[in-house]
């Protein structure tokens, strides 16, 4: 079931849990997603292995983009205090198939990275499926441009408020242009909800919702030695992320890059789908960038939270 069009809140019918390795961390993880009351939102139990366990609730003040994923971290804790990690693959898959209220207990640092993308966890969440509540959806939408940007305009994220008769309506643009080989300069659009036939296309064809759910997550091969000094991609493999090897202009995983060579786009649609989701609400209206990351992508939540009403004042579908 796919409860994204709906204008009722959903939950899951039962808990369901997913295991995994973190691709950061490298550490085994266990999540458990289970069903929470009407008007509740998106809520993380992080229990880490050596700390009191938190709960609190997703949002904009929760919630930050880092240089190579999104992260939570309990209202209140400062610098330093370990957070969770690697949300935005599962943030996307719930965003996608329409959950507004679960709970998601974290037994590790981070969410396990699984299959790369969110398609696995979009295919847990329909097995358990969706159930209807008795209360209308909170939506954040723009109500009227925001752009953000960094590297001096080299990178940029732009929000802009739904087409008129288009309220439910979300569209996601993006461009990306690395000057490695096998990536290069990639553009797709995702469009999520009816849409009249007024609307202008912004390229064809669009992105098909599987297609991103179901796009790895990618690293140039050169990166990856100062990465795992770093702490970093501990747990990466060839079976869940594409590597890009700057000599032979090529990936190097078996089977190559799927969907044309178009992967590494459609899992920047994904990566921004989630990290929208950290406005702890479903979010409408039109999204367009260029060289956009977890960083610009959590810049323009923040400057959205100050411009849309957010839960629990955010507007009923």
């Amino acid at each position: 079931m796919n409860a994204f069009k709906s204008s009722w809140q959903h939950t899951l019918s039962h808990a369901v849990q997913g295991w995994g390795v973190g691709l950061h961390s490298g550490a085994a993880v266990c999540v458990t997603l289970q069903p929470m009351p009407v008007d509740s939102g998106l809520w993380l139990e992080h229990v880490p292995p050596a700390s009191p366990k938190r709960f609190f609730r997703l949002s904009p003040k929760t919630c930050r983009g880092g240089f190579m994923a999104t992260q939570a971290v309990a209202p209140g804790k400062g610098a330093g205090v370990e957070g969770v990690g690697t949300l935005e693959h599962l943030l996307a898959a719930c965003h996608l198939v329409g959950l507004d209220n679960v709970n998601i207990t974290v037994e590790g640092p981070e969410i396990p990275i699984l299959d790369g993308g969110a398609w696995l966890w979009v295919q847990m969440l329909q097995t358990a499926g969706l159930v209807k509540q008795p209360s209308k959806r909170c939506l954040t939408r723009p109500t009227s441009k925001i752009r953000v940007e960094a590297a001096h305009g080299q990178a940029w994220l732009e929000a802009h408020p739904p087409l008129p008769g288009q309220e439910g309506v979300l569209s996601l643009s993006l461009t990306i242009d690395f000057p490695h080989e096998a990536i290069g300069r990639q553009r797709a659009f995702l469009v999520l909800g009816q849409r009249s036939a007024s609307e202008p296309l912004l390229g064809t064809p669009p992105t098909q919702p599987k297609t991103m759910a179901a796009s790895r997550t990618f690293v140039e091969r050169g990166a990856i030695v100062a990465l795992q000094s770093s702490g970093r991609a501990l747990g990466g493999s060839l079976a869940h992320a594409l590597v890009a090897d700057e000599s032979s202009g090529t990936v190097i995983n078996p089977g190559g890059v799927r969907w044309g060579g178009q992967e590494f786009v459609h899992h920047k649609l994904l990566d921004l789908l989630g990290d929208l989701y950290t406005t702890g609400n479903a979010v409408r209206g039109r999204f367009e960038g260029f060289c956009s990351g977890h960083r610009l992508n959590g810049a323009l939540v923040q400057a959205l939270a100050q411009q849309a009403p957010m839960w629990p004042t955010c507007t009923k579908m």
